[in-house]
C-alpha cells in the first residue's frame, strides 16, 4: 500500500511538473505571437516585415528564429537618400530551455546575404555580444538581458572605439507594461588626417513605460549623457558639453487626452570658433497638453513620414489631426548662463481647434493667446552687443522695464489679435 502511495504521488508530482512545463512553453509562445501580431499591425504600413519561423520544439526546449525585412517601400518612405538593390533582412536565433513555470534562452543575431546586410556584418565582425532572456509563467513576466565588449575598428586612417553597453528589460509578457534600463560606456571617433576627434562620454538610459496601442505608449523616459567632446587640433571649432540630461513624461487624461512634458538640462556647453559661446546651467522645461490620440502618433513620428511631407494631402491630413483638440503649452523654465550673462523665459500659450483651412485663410493668429515673461541680467548689452541698441529703445518705449540692478525684464502677451510688451502695443496680427 505504501508502494502505490508513493508511486501515485510521483506520478502526480511527475505530471504538474509536465503541466508546468507545457503551461510555460505555451506562455512562451503566446507572448511571441502577441508582439508578432502588434509589430506587423504597424510595421507592414511601413514597408517592414517580421516573422517567425520555430526550427525545433521538443517538450522541454525550443528554437526560433525572427527575421525583420526592410523593403524598398520602407527606405522610400523613410527617404533616407539610400534605396538597397535588395530588401535588408536580419533575424534574431533562439534556442531555449523550458523548465516547469521557468524558460531561459540564449540568442544571437544574423545578418542577411543582401548588400546592406553583408556592409553591417563587415562592420561588425568581431563584436563580441551576450543576448539572454527568461520568461517567469508564474509571475507572467519576460526578462532580457543584453551585454557587448568594446568593438574597435580602424580603415583609412579613421578609427572607432565602440565602448562596452549594457540593457536590461523587464515587462509582462504581453508586454502592456515594460521597464529598460541601461548603460553604454561611450566611444571614441578619430580621424589621422584632419587630426579631428569626437568623444562620447558614458550614457545611461531609463525608461517606463505602459502599452496603449499601435506602438504608442505613456510614461517616463530618462536619458543622460556625461560629456561630448569635438576637438580639432588644426585649430578649427570644437564643442564640448558637461552632464546633459534629457526626460519625458506622457500621460492620458481622463477625457482620453495626452499630455507631455519636455525636461532638458545641461551643465555646461562651450564651442569655439566664429561665434565662441559658452553656457552654463542650461535648462529647458516645457508641457504640451490637450493632444487626440491620433495627433500624438504624429508627435511620435508613427504615422508620418519624409515623403508624407510632400504630399499636400498628407500634410493637409496631418494638420487637421494636430488641431482637432484645444491646445496648450506650458513653458516652465527655459535658461541659462550665456556668456556669464544670465536668462530666463516662462509662459503659456493655449490654442483653440485648428484645421488646415484656417491656417490657409490666416486666420491662426485669432486662435493664439497666451503670455511670455523674459529676464536678462544686466551684462546681456555687453555679452550681446547687436541686442543692446534693440534692448536700448525697447526701454525708452516702456515695453521692457529695468530694475535698480541693471536687470531687464519684459512681459510680452498674444491676445485677440494683438500683441503687446509690458502692456505697450507692439503690432496686431
Amino acid at each position: 500500500m505504501r508502494i502505490t502511495s508513493v508511486a501515485i504521488a510521483v506520478g502526480v508530482v511527475v505530471a504538474a511538473g509536465a503541466a508546468a512545463t507545457w503551461y510555460t512553453k505555451n506562455q512562451y509562445n503566446e507572448a511571441i505571437a502577441t508582439q508578432l501580431a502588434k509589430a506587423t499591425t504597424y510595421y507592414d504600413e511601413m514597408g517592414m516585415k517580421v516573422s517567425r519561423d520555430v526550427t525545433q520544439s521538443s517538450f522541454f526546449s525550443l528554437s526560433d528564429k525572427i527575421t525583420i525585412t526592410a523593403t524598398r517601400a520602407m527606405f522610400e518612405q523613410m527617404d533616407t537618400g539610400y534605396m538597397p538593390t535588395d530588401p535588408f533582412t536580419f533575424s534574431m536565433l533562439s534556442d531555449c530551455s523550458i523548465l516547469p513555470l521557468y524558460l531561459t534562452c540564449d540568442s544571437v543575431f544574423e545578418a542577411g546575404t543582401d548588400e546592406l546586410s553583408l556592409m553591417v556584418s563587415e562592420m561588425t565582425k568581431g563584436f563580441d555580444y551576450s543576448l539572454k532572456s527568461s520568461v517567469n509563467a508564474l509571475t507572467s513576466s519576460i526578462h532580457y538581458t543584453f551585454v557587448s565588449d568594446a568593438l574597435v575598428r580602424e580603415e583609412e586612417g579613421v578609427s572607432i572605439n565602440i565602448k562596452p553597453m549594457r540593457l536590461t528589460s523587464e515587462s509582462d509578457l504581453s508586454m502592456s507594461e515594460a521597464e529598460l534600463e541601461g548603460s553604454w560606456d561611450g566611444m571614441t571617433l578619430e580621424k589621422a588626417a584632419s587630426e579631428e576627434k569626437i568623444t562620447l562620454g558614458t550614457m545611461a538610459m531609463k525608461l517606463d513605460i505602459e502599452y496603449l496601442e499601435d506602438l504608442l505608449y505613456t510614461g517616463d523616459t530618462e536619458l543622460s549623457l556625461s560629456s561630448f567632446d569635438l576637438s580639432n587640433a588644426a585649430g578649427g571649432p570644437t564643442l564640448a558639453a558637461e552632464k546633459i540630461n534629457f526626460a519625458t513624461k506622457t500621460w492620458q487624461r481622463d477625457d482620453g487626452a495626452f499630455g507631455v512634458n519636455y525636461n532638458v538640462t545641461g551643465d555646461s556647453m562651450v564651442a569655439t570658433g566664429n561665434m565662441p559661446m559658452e553656457l552654463k546651467d542650461m535648462v529647458l522645461k516645457f508641457q504640451l497638453e490637450g493632444m487626440s490620440q491620433a495627433a500624438m502618433k504624429y508627435l511620435v513620428g508613427y504615422n508620418n513620414s519624409a515623403a508624407d511631407m510632400q504630399n499636400p494631402e498628407a500634410v493637409a491630413k496631418m494638420i487637421d489631426i494636430l488641431g482637432e483638440n484645444p491646445l496648450s503649452m506650458t513653458i516652465e523654465d527655459i535658461s541659462a548662463v550665456y556668456n556669464e550673462a544670465e536668462m530666463e523665459v516662462d509662459g503659456k500659450f493655449d490654442l483653440q481647434r485648428f484645421d488646415m483651412g484656417i491656417l490657409q485663410s490666416g486666420q491662426m493668429p485669432g486662435i493664439v493667446s497666451g503670455t511670455l515673461n523674459i529676464e536678462l541680467d544686466e551684462k546681456a548689452p555687453q555679452v550681446l552687443p547687436n541686442l543692446a541698441p534693440m534692448l536700448n529703445q525697447y526701454v525708452q518705449m516702456q515695453m521692457v522695464d529695468v530694475d535698480e540692478e541693471g536687470d531687464y525684464s519684459s512681459t510680452i502677451t498674444i491676445k485677440d489679435r494683438k500683441v503687446t510688451a509690458n502692456g505697450q502695443l507692439v503690432t496686431e496680427l
